[in-house]
């Protein structure tokens, strides 16, 4: 997905297991405060799949920029469930399969990101929104929910070993 090029969340601490010690971890993303949440407020530009001729929502424009969508299209828009696979200047940028809503990333689906890390669960105009899981390339994952992009509420983080975290999120930020 073109705005989340890399996906660049990471934690700013390893999470290993410190007796007597309040783990703190805070997620950062090199482009935005909160993963995937410029989406939702940039305007309507458009990106359209040369050979079905079907447009879907693309949130942050690049030159050398293509995609390619398997799925239906409903008055030129990509409609209900398929394949958005993006491109830069030719090479895989990035991938989301799930449900569109005309043409805008709506509903449940998994995001995957240049970086290898990827997003599963509901999205609404675009950014996570609902109960979803952000898998790291390494093996740690984010499961709880998301309010317009950002993590809200009970979080359950696992690292690598298994180990499971649990924090309190409010608007992207934690709060334990």
């Amino acid at each position: 997905l073109p705005r989340y090029r890399g996906a660049g969340i990471r934690l700013t601490r390893p999470l290993v297991a410190r007796q007597n010690r309040d783990m703190k971890i805070k997620l950062t993303l090199p482009i935005a405060a909160v993963i995937l949440e410029a989406c939702a407020v940039t305007a309507d530009a458009l990106i359209v799949d040369k050979l079905s001729g079907c447009a879907v929502h693309n949130p942050n424009p690049k030159s050398g920029e293509s995609i390619t969508w398997s799925g239906e299209c409903a008055n030129g828009a990509a409609h209900g469930l398929g394949t958005v696979s993006w491109f830069l200047d030719g090479k895989p940028n990035g991938q989301f399969e799930g449900d569109l809503l005309n043409g805008r990333i709506t509903g449940t689906g998994s995001a995957r990101y240049p970086s290898g890390n990827r997003y599963s669960g509901t999205f609404r105009r675009g950014v996570p929104h609902g109960e979803g899981t952000f898998f790291f390339k390494d093996g740690r994952r984010l499961t709880g929910d998301w309010i317009d992009g950002k993590l809200d509420g009970r979080i359950i983080v696992t690292a690598r070993d298994g180990q499971v975290i649990p924090q309190n999120w409010k608007n992207g930020v934690r709060a334990n």
